[in-house]
């Protein structure tokens, strides 16, 4: 700390987390720290904090306002936070509202605080109704890293605080993410590219929205979930094996309501196994008390609790509404989505040649399809248009949120080369169908451009060739009939 620094003051406090309770006295960033801030002309003494979660109270607060006045800290006296997140939260807070508002320098140790708690200046702490309802928006004046700390963390800390790396990764960063995925070998053996990464996806979002009105949500990914689930934990979990329960619950969301890619859930459940993280709300939790949790979460609006949710690794989009979350939380959720897409003049059903395509209407055709899906694990989204733009568009939009394609192209089966190419392109199992036995009937209808890109082909058992197409995508997804 360079002493021309007009915001440091003649009097410095700082705030440590330790392991052991009231012998971090003794621990030696306390000794550095205070040696190479006297060297410097200034004077300073310290506060302990007991470590954990459950020193992030309103009494703590008050403890450390009444510790700011005994020496007679005024406002040009800066704190200095010397530990992990919770120190962080509560020093930051303390010095947010102490004489209305002195600065605060952030010197975190603890990977989780070094990837996200430390960054963006959110402050606060807990009630016994949850977790962060109380805080300021007070960011420090500087914030110090330095990975080299991280070599004094106990394993089960270095865990838990890789789960806001990873959730980094998932927000803005692919590269990272990737990185997370290759273990921890990969992972210790690069901190001093792991950390400034991790960093530097939440610093460009807190710049362009520096006090939460639109993008910033999106760095709550895992934590509207996981901090239900730490508080009810009575902190037996830690932050960031709550975050990792959260992100994976919270996968499972997005791909029920169709924003997240299929298989999304897994894939961010995998990533956090292989680092040691647990993915699954624990079997002895009661799910009611985290729904009701989660209702008093401070990231609600208007009374309803919004969620920042994935859509890829890569992309999370903010502001959704959840209702029901039991089956999703109870690691029960696993309900692909298909994509039923009719073609040109199938919007006639029921009226068009009923002798060769029968007398279902196209809305009993799709009642059909609905109920039958439920019984085989599936939930059916269902598409027609007479138009061939409209029908590509409708299968290139399917890449963000379908597991499978059932397909009637009508008339374009024989001569749209542009289906064909979409169809090929979007990566997905897709059946071509038809009501008709087409390969009974005329020449130019036994020719299908779209069939050869597709899974399979049915034809010729009425509505029953959808039915059988679902059957064979339940299988083709999920190992099931």
């Amino acid at each position: 700390m360079a002493q021309e620094n007009a915001v440091l003051p003649d009097a410095l406090c700082w705030h440590e987390f330790s392991w052991d309770g009231p012998e971090c006295q003794s621990f030696p960033g306390t000794v550095h720290m205070d040696k190479s801030l006297r060297s410097e002309g200034y004077s300073t003494f310290s506060v302990i904090i007991s470590p954990g979660e459950t020193s992030k109270t309103v009494a703590t607060i008050s403890h450390l306002w009444g510790e700011f006045l005994a020496p007679g800290m005024e406002r040009r006296s800066t704190v200095v936070a010397l530990g992990g997140g919770v120190v962080g939260d509560l020093a930051g807070f303390a010095a947010a509202t102490y004489m209305r508002g002195i600065p605060w320098v952030n010197v975190p140790t603890s990977l989780v605080a070094m990837a996200d708690a430390s960054l963006g200046g959110k402050t606060g702490a807990d009630l016994p109704q949850g977790k962060n309802l109380v805080g300021a928006f007070h960011a420090p004046k500087m914030v110090l890293t330095d990975p080299s700390t991280l070599r004094t963390l106990p394993r089960a800390e270095m865990v838990s605080g890789i789960a806001e790396v990873i959730k980094a990764g998932i927000i803005g960063d692919p590269e990272l993410y990737k990185a997370c995925t290759q273990g921890w070998e990969r992972i210790e053996a690069d901190w001093d590219e792991i950390i400034p990464r991790a960093m530097s996806v939440k610093i460009e979002i807190i710049e362009a929205d520096p006090f939460e009105e639109g993008i910033r949500a999106v760095l709550n990914l895992g934590h509207t979930i996981g901090h239900a689930v730490e508080r009810l934990s009575n902190y037996q979990l830690r932050h960031g094996e709550a975050v990792a329960i959260g992100m994976v619950a919270e996968a499972r969301l997005a791909e029920k309501i169709g924003i997240a890619q299929h298989g999304l859930a897994n894939e961010i459940k995998d990533a956090c196994t292989r680092l040691g993280l647990p993915a699954e709300v624990p079997a002895e939790m009661n799910l009611e008390e985290i729904q009701e949790m989660i209702k008093v979460d401070k990231k609600r609006s208007s009374a309803k609790v919004k969620y920042a949710l994935p859509v890829r690794i890569g992309e999370v989009r903010p502001g959704y509404e959840v209702s029901d979350i039991e089956a999703i939380l109870n690691g029960g959720f696993d309900m692909s989505i298909i994509l039923v897409l009719h073609g040109p003049n199938l919007n006639l059903l029921g009226q068009r040649e009923p002798e060769v395509y029968g007398n279902l209407t196209l809305d009993e055709l799709d009642s059909r399809l609905k109920e039958a899906s439920e019984q085989l694990g599936l939930e059916v989204r269902t598409f027609q248009s007479n138009g061939e733009g409209a029908l590509i568009d409708a299968l290139h939009e399917a890449q963000e949120w379908a597991s499978g394609v059932v397909f009637n192209p009508g008339g374009y089966t024989h001569t749209s080369v542009a289906l064909r190419d979409a169809v090929a392109s979007i990566g997905l199992p897709v059946i071509e169908v038809h009501l008709s036995h087409v390969d009974a009937r005329e020449d130019f209808r036994r020719r299908s451009l779209i069939s050869p890109v597709c899974v399979g082909k049915i034809s010729g058992f009425g509505w029953r060739s959808y039915l059988l197409a679902l059957r064979e995508l339940a299988w083709q997804i999920k190992g099931e009939v």
